[in-house]
């Protein structure tokens, strides 16, 4: 990156930069990529909306069937370092690459994101994160979103004041190796270092402990034991019901063959006395008769 050298003002990009009061808007997607017709039109229909602002869309594609309003400015290329940096210029709307992203950091410039790919899908998110721009995937946008995150970066300075210590950081010339340690404390001091400071600094103890995923782990398990545990019950209550009322522990014969049955005793009290025998009415005689099992 480098400071932005000063445009002539005859220089294609800016004709008719000077109807315009409010500044310049900056727009470069990705230029592998052939937009759609619905992206296309819903950014034209838009920029017509902020006809106050001169628009320099860096595109290559075909405009043949659109109606182009008469700020907006379209060019195959561009100086966007220059533009970029330009004092008018208020805004960049980019497809959150690598380089745009860093362009519009050096110059403390909010950026609206337009990703187009995974990878600038995450560089989005980022951006997003870090509250230096906005984010509108390709199947939101609208007309209404697009202007509304328009109004919401122009019309709004905190993004840029939020980044103005990246800029500060990224301007700042590399020191030679002899510095010394007071120069390097130094300038330390001179410059708020925060972001320098790993994000588990402003961790809630709990996540740095991870404490979320340790209580998901231990749930998971216990819920896991617990069905393999009652499962194995069920299992070996299922099986005694089965086998083990009909056999004896540790036996091979079953209970029906070792024990046999016992029949009640049988007792017979004579009416009368029989000649010739020793027995009484009163005696009571019992007569057990024995089967063998069949």
């Amino acid at each position: 990156m480098r400071e932005a050298k000063q445009l002539p003002r005859n220089h294609p990009s800016l004709e008719g930069s000077n109807a315009t009061r409010d500044g310049i808007i900056i727009m470069s997607l990705d230029q592998n990529i052939a937009l759609p017709a619905r992206i296309v039109t819903t950014i034209l229909t838009s920029f017509k909306i902020f006809h106050t602002y001169h628009v320099i869309w860096q595109y290559g594609g075909d405009m043949t069937d659109e109606t182009i309003p008469a700020n907006v400015r379209i060019m195959p290329y561009v100086p966007l370092n220059d533009l970029v940096g330009h004092p008018k210029t208020r805004l960049l709307v980019t497809s959150a690459d690598n380089y745009h992203q860093n362009l519009a950091l050096y110059h403390s410039l909010p950026i609206l994101c337009i990703p187009l790919q995974p990878v600038q899908r995450q560089n989005a998110r980022k951006t997003d994160r870090r509250q230096h721009g906005l984010v509108i995937p390709p199947e939101n946008l609208t007309i209404k979103t697009f202007v509304q995150a328009m109004k919401k970066l122009l019309f709004n300075d905190t993004y840029c004041r939020r980044l103005e210590q990246p800029s500060r950081m990224m301007k700042m010339k590399q020191p030679a190796s002899q510095r010394s340690m007071v120069e390097w404390i130094e300038l330390s001091l001179a410059n708020n270092f925060d972001v320098l400071k790993p994000y588990a600094v402003h961790m809630p103890w709990a996540r740095y402990a991870m404490m979320d995923i340790a209580l998901l782990v231990a749930i998971v398990f216990g819920n896991a034991i617990f069905l393999v545990a009652n499962s194995i019950l069920l299992g070996m209550r299922r099986v005694w019901d089965i086998y083990g009322r009909r056999r004896l522990p540790g036996m091979g014969q079953s209970v029906n063959r070792l024990v046999k049955p016992v029949l009640p005793s049988t007792t017979v009290t004579p009416i009368m006395k029989i000649p010739g025998s020793q027995l009484s009415p009163t005696t009571t005689l019992t007569a057990t008769k024995s089967f063998k099992q069949q």
